[in-house]
């Protein structure tokens, strides 16, 4: 397996593949289904896993936080307007003879500018929606998923130890029989060599 490159961000799509890399190169143990694979690597790529899920957490922080900054300038920009239009609306009194026109024509620029004020903050607010829960499903799609192998892993690490434990209790077991049925024999051939010395 390639050498780590330290300090450098991997998405959580290569550590993934770094992963299945590292079960595809593993030994596979005679007349089983297991793998046995480098302890050093697979510590790295668990390593690089909680190093970087908590990236993702954080790009979906500062998403929140540019939700809020595009609200604040979408009101900025609709106080604006409105603020023009009343600038408008107060020279169209003043530079009109006819007092109703004017009022008139201010109060249907005022409608408007709100009107394109609501619209405008509605706008930013269905994008920043939009935003938070694009990053919310990737952000959730990415931990199950390192959560999946993360339980793969303690599970495969888990059988590996059950079954050396089993192997290891075989070979003690048969080993401890051998070494019975061995003092057995000598114990009869010791019986028969006092035999035959008195007759």
């Amino acid at each position: 397996m390639p050498r780590r490159n330290e300090g450098i961000p991997k998405n959580i799509d290569n550590i993934i593949s770094e992963l299945e890399e590292l079960v595809e190169k593993g030994t596979t143990i005679a007349f089983t289904s297991k793998v046995v694979v480098d302890v050093d690597d697979l510590k790295h790529i668990i390593e690089d896993l909680n190093l970087n899920i908590p990236e993702e957490v954080k790009q979906a922080r500062a998403i929140v936080v540019d939700r809020m900054e595009i609200l604040n300038a979408a009101k900025k920009d609709g106080e604006k307007i409105i603020a023009k239009a009343k600038e408008q609306a107060a020279r169209l009194v003043e530079e009109h003879e006819i007092m109703q026109t004017a009022k008139a024509q201010s109060n249907d620029l005022l409608s408007k500018a709100k009107a394109q004020a609501n619209l405008t903050v509605a706008t930013a607010q269905e994008k920043a929606d939009e935003i938070i829960r694009e990053a919310k499903e990737y952000s959730d799609e990415t931990t199950a998923q390192a959560d999946r192998w993360s339980k793969e892993m303690r599970t495969a690490a888990s059988d590996f130890v059950d079954s050396v434990m089993k192997d290891s209790e075989e070979v003690f077991t048969k080993g401890l029989k051998d070494i019975k049925r061995v003092r057995a024999n000598l114990a009869a051939a010791g019986v028969h060599g006092s035999e035959s010395e008195k007759k």
